[in-house]
């Protein structure tokens, strides 16, 4: 509809009184048809019809609610504020039926993603026409629901974004839009610009959110305005590097923040005695049938146990194995369909010995410090409560016969009490990559004294130190995500070791948050 006029209708408690009802109040008694209105403090404004907008003028003074409204014509009404809207578009509502939601979202989405560009573009939605003309804004009730079911079906059908849009959606806050976290946790790049927002509390609920964001436009925000916003910002988004065209940190700077932690690598770590005197037999009797008689290995594994092999092939090395197609990889680095990640995990005895017979022939070097290095510690409420299981990582190399060559692994183990054999693998999970250089596994001198310590783990204890570099060790996770861990977990190695599995279940780690093999 064109040549629409607007309207301003004051009601000193309409902050109070539901939207709807003085519209539908309007529209009853005036007798005209609204095309869309929206509500800003105590004033409701509406664009209409020419015809119907001299209508309602006549009604100034009207009795409503207790109270009189007062009718003006408006020539420039302030944009309405997305996430309070209400559009009311009769001419389009019979036609609504013959697409869905879910297909309108999606036809707008693809009309405002780039794929060459990787970005896409949410600014202005309360304005859009085609959102409008859809009925998307009919009701408060749609449009809470509507940017967390834009984004739900994002996630499925517009995945590769690294930039996105929120401009001119006059947020006050992001409590509208926070879904975007969830949905593009890793986006490189955000624009806030032209927005409301007043404050740091205004992105409150973004904080520990967008871990890799570098860079961030606020301009055109009341904050932007305040003393020593930049810094607030920068401490909430840790690696942010540009803020409104601003540098705020360097690539030195990011460097500076990852823990340089004074302690020696140690090539054997077991918690006790007791998991010693379990460790060492099990991995000499497991590697011995594994590289013999793989067959035999069925009585260390149970219904529920489960195993997979990833391949990461892209790590540096000296390997001139060149082919990896003996391995069914499940790197969930580059399998994001979930069926195919559950086809991947082998599940009970009899399945794992079948996937190691497809395996190539192996002949570990267990025996040799040089060649291996081990870490074992108990974790307990693996299958149920309290049980007393024990975590067993190992970094090593094999040969592989078959291939004249040699390759690099990582092997964790959770073994649970029980089975003939007194012990039962409950998970295994194997990752194979080219061969690394043979001095990986020899301890580094200690080169960093106490006080050099970077300034940003001035906070941490002496022991926090030690569960960052442990937990580095155990799960090939950055100190810097390592610490991050960590913190969420309260310092428990054990709660932080189990965070980490989730995430790397799910998918959710980035590349980055894995040290460089």
């Amino acid at each position: 509809m064109t040549n629409l006029v607007s309207v301003q209708i004051r009601h000193p408690n309409l902050p109070s009184i539901p939207q709807a009802d003085l519209a539908k109040f309007l529209e009853q008694r005036c007798n005209v048809q609204l095309y869309e209105s929206w509500t800003i403090d105590d004033s409701m404004y509406v664009n209409l019809s020419p015809e119907s907008a001299s209508a309602l003028l006549k009604w100034n003074g009207i009795q409503f609610a207790g109270q009189s409204l007062y009718i003006q014509q408006i020539n420039n009404p302030p944009k309405p504020r997305f996430g309070n809207q209400e559009a009311f578009n009769h001419s389009n509502q019979n036609s609504q039926g013959t697409q869905t939601t879910i297909e309108m979202l999606l036809t707008f989405l693809n009309q405002r993603y780039d794929p060459a560009q990787k970005f896409l573009n949410l600014s202005g939605l309360a304005q859009d026409p085609y959102l409008i003309q859809n009925g998307l804004f009919s009701t408060a009730s749609t449009q809470s629901k509507m940017f967390p079911a834009m984004m739900k079906i994002a996630q499925d059908r517009v995945k590769n974004v690294e930039s996105v849009s929120l401009e001119s959606n006059n947020l006050a806050d992001v409590s509208l839009v926070t879904t975007l976290s969830q949905t593009y946790p890793n986006i490189l790049n955000l624009s806030l610009a032209n927005n409301a927002i007043a404050n740091i509390e205004g992105l409150s609920l973004w904080k520990h959110k967008f871990r890799n964001l570098k860079q961030l436009i606020l301009l055109g925000n009341p904050i932007a305005s305040t003393p020593d916003y930049q810094s607030q910002i920068a401490a909430m988004f840790p690696r942010l590097m540009v803020l409104d065209n601003q540098q705020v940190r360097t690539e030195a700077d990011l460097l500076a923040q990852i823990p340089k932690v004074p302690l020696a690598p140690k090539r054997l770590f077991f918690e006790d005695q007791g998991i010693t005197d379990v460790a060492g037999p099990f991995l000499t009797h497991f590697f011995q049938l594994y590289d013999t008689d793989r067959k035999q290995l069925a009585a260390l594994y149970d219904d529920q146990s489960t195993f997979s092999v990833s391949v990461y092939k892209d790590g540096p090395g000296s390997n001139f194995i060149s082919h990896w197609h003996s391995y069914a990889s499940r790197n969930l680095m580059y399998i994001s369909n979930p069926r195919r990640r559950e086809d991947l995990l082998q599940k009970g005895a009899q399945n794992i010995i079948k996937a190691f017979g497809k395996l190539p022939g192996t002949k570990h070097s267990i025996s040799d410090p040089s060649k291996v290095a081990v870490d074992a510690y108990k974790v307990s409420g693996i299958r149920q409560p309290g049980d007393q299981c024990i975590n067993l990582t190992l970094h090593g190399e094999f040969n592989e016969p078959s291939s004249k060559g040699s390759r690099s692994f990582d092997r964790v183990f959770v073994l649970a009490p029980g089975g003939v054999a007194g012990m039962i693998i409950v998970t295994d999970m194997l990752t194979v990559r080219p061969r690394t250089h043979p001095g990986v596994y020899e301890i580094a001198p200690n080169e960093t004294s106490n006080g050099s310590i970077n300034n940003a783990n001035e906070t941490l204890s002496e022991q926090q130190l030690q569960l960052v570099t442990k937990l580095s060790e155990l799960s090939g996770l950055t100190p810097e995500y390592s610490r991050l861990c960590l913190e969420q977990a309260n310092f428990d190695l054990e709660q932080g070791m189990t965070l980490f599995q989730q995430a790397q279940s799910s998918g959710s780690l980035p590349p980055e948050a894995f040290n460089r093999q």
